[in-house]
């Protein structure tokens, strides 16, 4: 019989398999979309299940959705209609998810179920991470003729991500348990000996996973995560100005890190950071020469097409078009997208594109501090800084992670309706 609570019911499954399975095959994740819209469908079905009113009068959603309703506009004036609708079919769940998530009544969960939604993101980060830590060791030990260094970062990647992306995930997991740490997660009752040991080891592991997998972005963005929570928490323990003063020391402190080559012990894609701003090769190929190829590329795209952009699906037709006109053969080989989804949405939608999107990465951020939510703030700015070395919202793992786990931070993961009190919640 189909009724409100079995539509919850499975409702939460599938947001439990979202989380379990991204860090396997993004397949799942379109599947379970699928069956998402489905039970989305069904709630019409049953009267007060789902309200599409709700949607329309949250602007939450409308601010979610609105990179999307740009990136439809501009196709209007795309050279590149195929590759613009490409880029639009895997986006559509940054529509369709706002709206979903806005609009139905299933979205409070109870404790257990956002504390075990939550854990499934850690689970499927750690058996992922397990299995490809495990076959790397045992090639190496069976005759690798690469250095460790090397071989680490190449022969990690045993899932079907990038590692800017598996980096991504890890991320989430990661500041999933530096919030339960610091006990900033209000479904989290109970503090058992044997789980903080777990998230103690597990969040070991997870850093030392980051840097043998070199994912740039990912290692600035735990570093800036951890920073921020220990502010958060000395503000807490403290006062504001104390946490302001370890601001200054902290940032004086990176200076003085990079000054002195303190990057070779975050791994060798980060040494050659300095050496290749300040002497860029157009012939290199490595990662920080390519992506400062793409750019000079951008940066070119948007100063010749400032107000609407070239169109979404045309930004890498004029990247190229560029890198063959400038000589940046590496980039020409290797057919370098942007890498900063900042600039990718400005060359594509032009300066209301831009301001959209900060509009779009900034709304977890501001609504953390309405809301004293650590993690959603910890969250966003995961998602803000990968987005500025990535582009997030224009590939499939980025945009199908991107939109799941930010409308069910803001959504279901919500600390106020459980600082209430409201015993139906806890059942």
């Amino acid at each position: 019989m189909l009724t409100s609570q079995n539509i919850n019911k499975l409702n939460f499954v599938v947001c439990l398999l979202y989380a379990l399975t991204f860090s396997w095959h993004l397949t799942f994740s379109s599947v379970l979309l699928g069956v998402m819209i489905l039970l989305w469908v069904l709630g019409f079905v049953i009267k007060g299940q789902n309200s599409i009113g709700s949607f329309l009068r949250d602007p939450k959603a409308w601010i979610l959705i609105s990179p999307f309703i740009l990136g439809v506009f501009g196709l209007t004036y795309s050279s590149n209609m195929d590759h613009g609708l490409f880029i639009l079919g895997v986006a559509f769940c940054m529509l369709i998810q706002p709206i979903i998530f806005s609009s139905s009544k299933w979205v409070e969960f109870t404790r257990k179920q956002v504390a075990f939604v939550l854990l499934a993101f850690v689970l499927g980060s750690f058996t992922a991470a397990m299995y490809c830590m495990s076959l790397a060791v045992m090639n190496y030990f069976g005759g690798s003729e690469l250095g460790t260094g090397e071989f680490f970062y190449t022969d990690l990647m045993k899932v079907p991500l990038s590692p800017g992306a598996f980096g991504n995930y890890m991320n989430v997991s990661i500041v999933i348990l530096l919030a339960y740490l610091a006990k900033e997660l209000p479904w989290c009752k109970r503090y058992k000996t044997w789980e903080v040991i777990s998230a103690l080891l597990l969040l070991v592991f997870f850093s030392y996973f980051l840097m043998l997998l070199q994912a740039k972005a990912s290692i600035l963005a735990l570093i800036v995560c951890v920073g921020l929570l220990f502010v958060y928490k000395l503000s807490k323990w403290f006062s504001r100005m104390v946490a302001t003063l370890f601001v200054g020391v902290s940032v004086l402190g990176v200076v003085l890190f990079i000054q002195f080559n303190g990057l070779s012990l975050l791994g060798e894609r980060f040494v050659e950071i300095p050496t290749v701003i300040k002497n860029i090769s157009k012939t290199s190929e490595t990662s920080t020469a390519l992506r400062l190829s793409a750019i000079y590329g951008s940066v070119d795209i948007i100063e010749r097409n400032p107000l609407l952009g070239v169109g979404t699906g045309a930004v890498k037709d004029e990247l190229r078009k560029f890198y063959k006109r400038e000589g940046y053969q590496g980039a020409t080989r290797h057919k370098t997208d942007s890498h900063n989804q900042f600039l990718r949405t400005f060359a594509k939608n032009g300066v209301i594109g831009f301001i959209v999107l900060i509009a779009a990465m900034m709304l977890p951020i501001v609504l953390s501090f309405k809301r004293d939510d650590p993690l959603l703030l910890l969250i966003g700015v995961t998602q803000f800084v990968m987005a500025i070395t990535g582009d997030i919202l224009d590939n499939q793992p980025g945009i199908v992670f991107h939109a799941f786990v930010i409308c069910f931070a803001i959504y279901v993961a919500n600390p106020s309706r459980f600082r209430k009190g409201s015993t139906h919640l806890d059942a």
